[in-house]
């Protein structure tokens, strides 16, 4: 009995934590073991509990992170670095840090649209139409300046030749060339209405082509990206164990689990063959380190979910769970946690980083 109590006593007074570091991007910056986001800000942390705990560190680089919840619950780690989601299972073998920054699923993918066809598509669906408009306004418009301006035209032409010319040149104000109609005007008050008239016209006409054309195209990116209406239609790849990956999945996308490859392996696969999948379903904070719009690698933005990146704890470290997420309080209520976050998150991404 007594030899129970003092083990347990002798459980309670260990100050030593294991701490494993998974070497991933959103942890550790590409190439270094002595910095990244989430390393700096555990830095942070370990530098005031340093007193207090004697912290012994291990870098892993561990690919399915339901292993590094087993080092915990086994007793391999006191505490894992890592990007963490709270799923249930989770939960009921290792204990999380309260929320260090916010996240979200993502998909990084290739676009899949066809340059000719997004130019066939315009022409079908955005240039026929105003082109009709065109010629038809420009007919008439071309018949209204040669009955309010005849005199611009010289006598020697025929009436059936002013007309056509009259006609080419309403034509060319509405393609956005109007320095004949402005410069063979007679400047009478009846002809510089008209021109006025005219050329207001043709402003207005050639701004809707633009405004339209400039729609339709968005509207045709909009078919290549993922979000909540199309997600069921589409295939991923992502590592074995990866939670992003399984939330994903409940939103009805087919998910092509990949073993024994990291996230890198999986994306670089991903890249010398877009044909295997739609994309990779990722982290929103690792997703932004690895877009590349070089090679038209690009990080969905459509809403999949919000997620919390928290820390995991063994369950028999409770004290050491409080007093992390007191430390977490204060870097976030300095603002440290925000400005660490924003020296590797690009801007378009800094949102991410305010908690």
């Amino acid at each position: 009995m007594t030899s129970f109590i003092n083990s347990d006593i002798q459980f309670a007074t260990n100050k030593t934590i294991k701490v494993v570091i998974n070497d991933t991007s959103s942890v550790l910056e590409s190439g270094h073991k002595d910095r990244g986001m989430l390393y700096d800000i555990w830095k942070n942390i370990r530098e005031q509990l340093k007193d207090k705990y004697t912290f012994e560190e291990e870098i892993v680089k561990v690919r399915n992170y339901n292993k590094l919840v087993q080092m915990i619950e086994q007793g391999d780690a006191d505490i894992a670095i890592a990007p963490f989601q709270v799923t249930s299972d989770r939960s009921h073998k290792v204990d999380f840090t309260m929320t260090i920054l916010e996240s979200k699923d993502s998909i990084i993918y290739i676009p899949k649209f066809n340059k000719l066809e997004l130019i066939k598509q315009l022409i079908k669906t955005v240039f026929l139409g105003p082109l009709l408009i065109l010629f038809i306004f420009g007919f008439l418009t071309g018949i209204f300046l040669y009955f309010m301006e005849p005199k611009r035209f010289p006598k020697s032409m025929s009436k059936g030749m002013s007309l056509r010319r009259s006609i080419v040149i309403t034509t060319s104000t509405l393609f956005g060339e109007a320095g004949s109609l402005s410069e063979e005007t007679t400047l009478s008050i009846k002809g510089i209405v008209t021109l006025y008239l005219i050329m207001v016209f043709a402003f207005f006409f050639v701004t809707y082509v633009q405004a339209a054309a400039t729609e339709k195209v968005l509207d045709i990116r909009k078919l290549n990206t993922i979000d909540r209406d199309n997600i069921h239609t589409k295939t991923l790849l992502a590592p074995k164990g990866y939670s992003i990956a399984k939330n994903i999945e409940r939103l009805g996308a087919k998910i092509k689990y990949i073993e024994n490859k990291s996230l890198d392996d999986i994306i670089d696969m991903y890249i010398k063959d877009p044909s295997i999948a739609d994309g990779v379903a990722i982290d929103y904070l690792q997703a932004k380190t690895r877009e590349d719009p070089s090679i038209q690698l690009i990080v969905n933005e459509a809403n999949l979910g919000f997620k919390e990146i928290t820390f995991a704890v063994s369950k028999n470290r409770v004290e050491l769970l409080r007093d992390i997420n007191q430390k977490i309080v204060e870097l976030q209520d300095s603002m440290q946690t925000e400005t660490i976050c924003k020296s590797y998150m690009p801007p378009g991404a800094s949102y991410l980083c305010v908690k």
